[in-house]
C-alpha cells in the first residue's frame, strides 16, 4: 500500500483557517445581502440609489435590486480573491 504525504509550508498552515473563515463569512454576507434584496423587491421598496462599489458603478430606482447587486458583487470578488490567494500559495 502506498501513501502520498504532502507537507504544507508553515505560513500556509497558519493562514488556511483564517482564509476559510474569511471565505465563509464573506459568502454568508453576500448571500444575506442578495436575500434581503430579493425580499425588498418582493415588498416593492423604492428609492433612487447610486453608488460605486470596488470600481463597479450602479444606479437603480429599487433598493432591492441594489441589495442583489451588492450580494452578487461581494461573492464574485470574494471568489476571485480566494482563488488568486490559493493559486499564489501553491
Amino acid at each position: 500500500m502506498c501513501c502520498i504525504v504532502v507537507q504544507m509550508s508553515p505560513p500556509l498552515r497558519t493562514a488556511t483557517p483564517l482564509l476559510k473563515l474569511v471565505i465563509i463569512g464573506g459568502f454568508v454576507t453576500g448571500i444575506a445581502l442578495a436575500g434581503f434584496g430579493v425580499w425588498l423587491v418582493y415588498l416593492g421598496a423604492t428609492g433612487r440609489t447610486e453608488f460605486s462599489f470596488f470600481g463597479q458603478t450602479f444606479k437603480s430606482t429599487n433598493v432591492g435590486v441594489t441589495g442583489i447587486f451588492l450580494g452578487a458583487a461581494t461573492i464574485v470578488l470574494l471568489v476571485r480573491r480566494a482563488l488568486k490567494s490559493l493559486d499564489q500559495a501553491s
